[in-house]
């Protein structure tokens, strides 16, 4: 059976979708047991919009935007289902992430700064940290004050001596450099230079 598709929608002969998305086309409110007394009637090929909800008597204004719904469907041909939605970017018309992650690459690029949010052998939990991180989302004391919240002071807790950002916190803090000295003697790699949130993220990506 061949589907028709028409403004997104799979669409059948009980056309209840199709009228919620075209009250934008009326002024008047419908209420819900008017909406679904919408049907149609099919003779000879030619299709027939019952709408009891719409007066016989009509407002030019009305009668005007009726017959503009009613030029925009008209060469809509009706398969003998019900209305449902479907999601056009997968050949099963069923919606899955991985086809809306693939979208969204499309759009803003799967990387970010080096790093991959894709990467699987990372958790979701490490992988939103990260994306959170590179986009300065993360609450620290001076992202914090920048929005308004009450801090008693933006003086980095461990050292104590420069204000607590982002880059601060995880790059160049002595702290935070002391942990990334003993982790690149651990994994017996070079140590990092010259650190910051960019460099990191590519050497970790």
């Amino acid at each position: 059976m061949v589907q028709t598709y028409f403004f997104g929608l799979i669409v059948g002969r009980k056309t209840n979708h199709c009228v919620t998305n075209f009250q934008i086309y009326f002024e008047r409110r419908l209420t819900r047991e008017q909406r679904w007394q919408t049907t149609t009637n099919v003779a000879d090929g030619s299709i027939t919009w019952l709408c009891p909800w719409v007066p016989s008597v009509n407002p030019d204004d009305i009668q005007a935007q009726w017959s503009i719904v009613l030029n925009i469907i008209k060469d809509a041909s009706l398969i003998d289902l019900k209305d449902g939605w479907s999601w056009l970017a997968n050949k099963s018309c069923l919606f899955s992430t991985k086809s809306m992650r693939r979208i969204l690459e499309k759009q803003i690029g799967q990387n970010y700064g080096g790093f991959n949010y894709g990467n699987s052998w990372i958790s979701g939990k490490v992988n939103f940290f990260f994306w959170r991180l590179m986009l300065d989302r993360l609450p620290c004391r001076t992202t914090l004050l920048s929005r308004g919240l009450h801090v008693d002071s933006v003086k980095c807790e461990f050292c104590e001596t420069f204000n607590e950002s982002t880059d601060h916190l995880f790059t160049k803090c002595s702290l935070a450099r002391h942990v990334w000295c003993l982790l690149t003697l651990w994994c017996k790699i070079p140590s990092f230079r010259n650190l910051n949130i960019e460099a990191m993220i590519h050497e970790i990506g």
